[in-house]
């Protein structure tokens, strides 16, 4: 059934699309950049982060809204489902898109009469939540829920029955940095993504730093925050934590390089973001980036190993910048007006 069949006009239909917070990594900023982009095309978008946090910079004729200013209580969690509710009925969305862990979990009691899309962002969700994540999991299939995954795997984890349609995130809108005739030497080490997941790595930005006594900075925020500050005083390594910024890339010193640890990763879009940008990067040695087909030298297996790498590059940094040719590639399968194309039709698609 057409969407836009259901309201017997052709004005655009309601979206609604559920985050964990209106800031945070790539799966918060590639799912603004889809609310803009509707927008941008007739549809009216509203965007509620569940958490409280700074807010990307969202269409002005788009809306959001936080449901929890803070804390992470039960009680806290119910008004806020009582604030989706409201927001639901008044609202009335067509679609509700549903982004990880938590907003998966509060779509298991909206009551909405559009059809759900569950976004599948990490090969390996819901944390140590493994069994509530498949009962979760297992009421929203029997709501008819429908699954996007932004990575080229189909499966769907805690469903093994049901496979997912491959879309991939959308990059945000960025300025390219211009390229100038710099000093070729390593001087800054930067970590952009959450500071919470152990599945990031975050930590093994100070261990590098102590190897190869290159300061560090920290964008994002997280539970790990503490921690890695004490970790860095005991090692005796100058870290910088800047917080979490709408566009990490703005002020990049031109001698930084990225250094993107993962252990796993769903789409990988804070390393399209950084070779978009220009900005010189290593990153793990595993399938998520290995799909970007880079040369060799910019994956790394362990910690000794990125350390190795940097001291061997730390005088050739443009070396470790990602040609212009090669990120125009990359950046052909995330064009705009595909991935559109690919949302209409999964919003049209059989059983909407």
């Amino acid at each position: 059934m057409d969407l836009r069949a259901r309201h017997n006009t052709t004005q655009s239909f309601n979206v609604l699309i559920l985050l964990n917070s209106l800031t945070g990594g790539g799966a918060e900023s590639a799912m603004v950049a889809l609310g803009n982009l509707l927008v941008e095309n007739g549809f009216a978008v509203k965007i509620v982060g569940i958490n409280s946090g700074p807010h990307f910079e969202l269409n002005s004729v788009g809306t959001s809204i936080t449901l929890n200013k803070r804390g992470k209580s039960l009680l806290r969690l119910v008004k806020s489902h009582f604030l989706l509710s409201r927001c639901v009925s008044d609202f009335r969305p067509d679609i509700v898109i549903l982004n990880c862990s938590l907003p998966e979990l509060m779509g298991c009691f909206m009551i909405n009469s559009g059809k759900t899309i569950v976004v599948e962002h990490a090969p390996f969700p819901w944390g140590k939540r493994k069994i509530l994540g498949q009962i979760v999991r297992c009421a929203l299939s029997m709501k008819r829920s429908h699954w996007v995954s932004v990575s080229e795997n189909s499966s769907v984890w805690g469903l093994p029955n049901i496979r997912a349609s491959y879309i991939p995130n959308l990059l945000p809108l960025r300025k390219e940095k211009s390229q100038h005739e710099v000093n070729e030497e390593i001087n800054e080490l930067m970590y952009v993504g959450r500071l919470s997941e152990v599945a990031k790595r975050p930590d093994w930005l100070i261990h590098i730093s102590e190897k190869v006594k290159i300061p560090v900075s920290f964008v994002g925020e997280g539970d790990l925050y503490n921690h890695l500050q004490f970790l860095s005083k005991s090692k005796k390594v100058e870290a910088r934590f800047k917080g979490w910024l709408d566009n990490p890339w703005d002020d990049v010193s031109p001698n930084t390089i990225l250094v993107v640890p993962s252990a796993w990763e769903g789409d990988g879009l804070v390393v399209i973001e950084a070779i978009s940008a220009g900005i010189p990067i290593l990153m793990s040695d595993i399938p998520a980036f290995r799909k970007f087909n880079l040369p060799e030298r910019h994956y790394c297996k362990s910690i000794l190993d990125f350390s190795n790498r940097i001291e061997e590059f730390r005088t050739k940094l443009s070396q470790l910048r990602v040609a212009k040719s090669h990120v125009v590639k990359i950046q052909a399968k995330r064009d705009s007006a595909l991935i559109l194309k690919m949302w209409l039709n999964e919003f049209n698609s059989q059983g909407s």
